[in-house]
């Protein structure tokens, strides 16, 4: 990913609050039915603007035609695991929810850099 900032000027000041939600995976019960897990709400420090052209391009084609922010953040952050079925983490920024379609360290910088998508547009 391409952060549009620099990510040790940006952590100095521009910093917003956002909630960080992190669902459990759903499980199998023993009577047959899919029990969905609890879902843990943390704040968290972010930085985060629109994402560009080229940092859409990191996400599947469907999710280019909808709203997508980028966050950068000293949190790790998760986007869904199809191999284990570990659903994404959301953040809900200024009272939008998105979901996060791509995570991954920055530059072994201690920062991880996520675009997510809005929900329910």
């Amino acid at each position: 990913m391409n952060p549009s900032l620099d990510m040790a000027d940006a952590f100095d000041g521009l910093t917003e609050v956002a909630t960080l939600i992190t669902p459990s995976a759903s499980v199998l019960a023993s009577d047959g039915f899919e029990r969905h897990g609890i879902e843990t709400q943390t704040a968290i420090n972010v930085v985060t603007w629109p994402s560009t052209g080229e940092e859409s391009l990191q996400v599947g084609d469907g999710a280019r035609t909808q709203e997508l922010r980028t966050f950068a953040t000293l949190t790790e952050l998760r986007s869904a695991d199809v191999a284990t079925g570990a659903p994404a983490q959301r953040i809900i920024y200024q009272g939008d929810e998105y979901a996060l379609q791509r995570s991954e360290p920055y530059k072994n910088s201690g920062f991880w850099v996520a675009i997510g998508v809005r929900v329910g547009q």
